[in-house]
């Protein structure tokens, strides 16, 4: 291999990197500034890489070493103290095999693109490089399904965590790859379906369909769908636990200065949402789950139609 092509083996795995960020932005799917974070670091390591794989200036180097660079520091920050900034990064995580073969991948693209000879020495081809990224890659997005966002009490609440329940008398189970689809109210793919609870029985009793990242409940695309007849609604104000049995339960809803009770965290989960029954219900086809979990919508609580205490049928 050349020197003037040395260089280049970098972008193969900062795009491999930012493959992997492309994934956890899909993850992090229900906090809209995780997910945008990991969105732009996915796009700036991946553009950084096609720019590595055409040009081994220096310049072209520099890029990617500092893209990846960026993603190292910002998994250390993860791991070690949290970032504060960024709404669901906050909480320090436990090194995983996702982002450790990520920030892995990073590494490799640093040190090729600032002592591009490792590779002379190396003996390493464009093609066996490729094939060591893929072969780190891979396994990086298989594990991702199985990531964990903080299993102890301290790292709890997360909002809607696909296959555990949540203790309202109601579980709603999401899908995660159904928030980044693009889609709309679509019936043949809905994000959430909610069951009701009777003891040991459980009855499908509602859809639970959410806008698309980065909506907000005045968004034209949702007022406009149904006019009154459809109330959209957010939860930013509901305090979590994890209980004996590890399932996330709602204990309440924040104080006056936002702050929840011992034993307890706050979670926003400010992707608009909106229930469609299957089953008849008192409020309404498009009711929420009152109570708690009726959340907050654009308008008074007085104006909702979406919750029987607001209006009569």
């Amino acid at each position: 291999m050349s020197d003037t092509e040395t260089p280049r083996l970098a972008g193969i795995f900062s795009i491999a990197s930012g493959l992997v960020h492309g994934v956890a932005a899909g993850l992090h799917a229900d906090h809209a500034a995780a997910a945008r974070s990991f969105a732009v670091l996915a796009i700036v390591q991946v553009v950084a890489g096609l720019a590595g794989l055409f040009s081994g200036d220096q310049r072209v180097r520099i890029l990617v070493a500092g893209a990846n660079v960026v993603s190292i520091g910002g998994w250390i920050a993860a791991k070690t103290v949290g970032i504060g900034f960024i709404n669901g990064l906050e909480t320090v995580e436990g090194v995983q095999a996702t982002d450790l073969l990520c920030a892995i991948l990073a590494a490799i693209a640093v040190s090729f693109a600032v002592a591009p000879q490792l590779a002379v020495n190396l003996n390493l081809e464009r093609l066996s490089a490729t094939g060591l990224a893929v072969i780190l890659t891979v396994p990086a997005m298989v594990t991702a399904a199985g990531h964990d966002h903080g299993s102890s009490a301290s790292d709890w609440p997360r909002p809607y965590f696909p296959g555990i329940g949540i203790d309202i008398g109601y579980e709603h189970f999401v899908k995660p790859t159904t928030l980044i689809d693009g889609k709309f109210l679509d019936t043949t793919a809905p994000e959430s379906i909610v069951y009701k609870v009777y003891g040991d029985t459980r009855i499908l009793v509602s859809a639970m369909y959410m806008a698309n990242l980065g909506a907000t409940l005045d968004d034209r695309q949702l007022t406009d769908y149904a006019g009154p007849l459809m109330q959209w609604h957010i939860h930013d104000n509901l305090c979590w636990k994890l209980g004996d049995d590890m399932r996330p339960s709602i204990t309440g809803i924040t104080a006056e200065g936002g702050n929840c009770p011992a034993g307890s965290r706050r979670a926003n989960v400010e992707i608009p949402m909106v229930h469609v029954w299957v089953v008849p219900h008192p409020c309404g086809p498009f009711a929420a789950v009152e109570g708690l979990a009726e959340g907050q919508a654009a308008v008074p609580t007085k104006e909702r139609v979406d919750i029987c205490g607001s209006h009569s049928h």
